[in-house]
């Protein structure tokens, strides 16, 4: 089991995201995480999807890494990985993507 946290904005969530994917923007991290919207993530190992910075394809973006950060050094996680490429590395990949809010 995994905890997939999409921390793109909802408008990118919608247009396409992992199926399963819990929609998290990055803006509304901390207050999510200290309202116990991420209990059911506790003690599981936690993917965090974002965008990859679009110069270096391959490369984590910005908002992903600082919420990988945030989550393992301000809130204590302590399985957490970033997908490198994001989004954009999944599609071309040919893995499932769902669309709308779930």
């Amino acid at each position: 089991m995994m905890c997939v946290i999409d921390v793109r904005s909802e408008n990118d969530y919608v247009a396409g995201h992992v199926p399963g994917a819990l929609s998290v923007p990055f803006e509304r991290l901390s207050e999510t995480i200290r309202a116990s919207g991420l209990e059911n993530c506790k003690g599981i190992p936690i993917a965090i999807i974002g965008e990859a910075a679009s110069m270096y394809p391959g490369v984590l973006g910005t908002t992903c890494a600082q919420a990988n950060v945030r989550l393992r050094k301000v809130f204590g996680f302590t399985d957490v990985s970033s997908l490198q490429g994001g989004m954009v590395a999944w599609e071309q990949a040919g893995l499932p993507v769902d669309t709308g809010r779930t």
